[in-house]
This record gives structure tokens, C-alpha cells and sequence, in this order.
């Protein structure tokens, strides 16, 4: 799970920022279509 998960990932509340935690949950390289997905977020998101 180590190898996987983001250990500095941390739970919170609201909704949003719930979603975008478990998004960043996975770390980068494990799947490519996740990472191509963060990518397109934090690109609309700014």
C-alpha cells in the first residue's frame, strides 16, 4: 500500500476538497489515466 498510496494525503470534510484528496491520493506513475485526469483538474482549476 506503501508503494501506492501518499502518505502525506490528509482526510478532510468538505466536500470539494474531500474529492480532490482522494484524486491525489494514488501517487503519480501508478496509473497513466489518473495522471493525465490531475492534469486536465489542476488545468481547469486555475
Amino acid at each position: 500500500i506503501e508503494n501506492i498510496i501518499d502518505k502525506d494525503i490528509l482526510h478532510a470534510r468538505v466536500p470539494f476538497i474531500a474529492r480532490t484528496q482522494q484524486c491525489f491520493a494514488v501517487k503519480p506513475g501508478v496509473d497513466g489515466y489518473l495522471d493525465v485526469a490531475r492534469r486536465s483538474f489542476c488545468d481547469s482549476s486555475e
